[in-house]
């Protein structure tokens, strides 16, 4: 055996002092990418390197030092303090932030889609009108520099027309817009389990 291998297998001694480490990236003042611990840091970053898609963000890994007995404990505070992006136990700061994002990016309410179809369709009602209106005065404009008469047709107002033939359909392409699809309840459920298991499911358990 190397010299090498024989400081390993000394470090894998559980009375050997273990090791609090944090994978940093590259954002100053940003929280650790991951806080874990070892008692053999070298074998561990192996073990992240080989099952972690995380670890290609990592520029850097601090180390701390710690007795056997002290340091689940560390770990724990230190994770609760912190809130590494990737932890997930003792995470509840990443929780809170998950549940926000959730919240934040979930789909538009139905009133809010149908309020923003409103905005655009009256933007292009409006539009129609003064393209018309435009397109009439640029004609006549020419047509009198020609000296020749000309008449030119009223601009389209659609706010004076009739809105039974198109405000049904309008409706319903509301409401149709509004209505999830199967692909989305399908990813609600999933997320709804997938935050379930987070809060207290299986896989919880400590790496060591």
């Amino acid at each position: 055996m190397s010299a090498g291998s024989s400081n390993l297998a000394l470090v894998d001694d559980e009375e050997q002092p273990h090791a609090l480490y944090r994978y940093r990236g590259e954002g100053k003042g940003q929280p650790p990418l991951y806080i874990g611990r070892s008692n053999n840091p070298m074998r561990r970053a192996e073990e992240h390197r080989a099952s972690k898609t995380w670890i290609t963000e990592a520029v850097c890994i601090d180390l701390e030092w710690y007795p056997a007995d002290a340091i689940a404990e560390a770990e724990r505070q230190a994770i609760r303090r912190e809130h590494p992006i990737y932890n997930i136990q003792h995470n509840n700061g990443r929780l809170r932030l998950e549940v926000s994002a959730e919240v934040t990016l979930s789909r538009p309410s139905p009133e809010s889609i149908v309020a923003m179809c409103a905005m655009v369709v009256a933007g292009g009602m409006a539009a129609v009108w003064a393209f018309d209106s435009l397109a009439n005065w640029n004609v006549k404009r020419r047509a009198e520099r020609a000296g020749q008469p000309v008449e030119v047709p009223p601009a389209r107002n659609l706010f004076a027309q009739d809105p039974k033939h198109w405000s049904a359909k309008l409706l319903e392409s509301f409401l149709e817009a509004a209505r999830p699809t199967t692909g989305e309840l399908k990813a609600r459920e999933l997320r709804r389990q997938g935050a379930m298991s987070r809060l207290g499911g299986p896989g919880a358990a400590s790496e060591e």
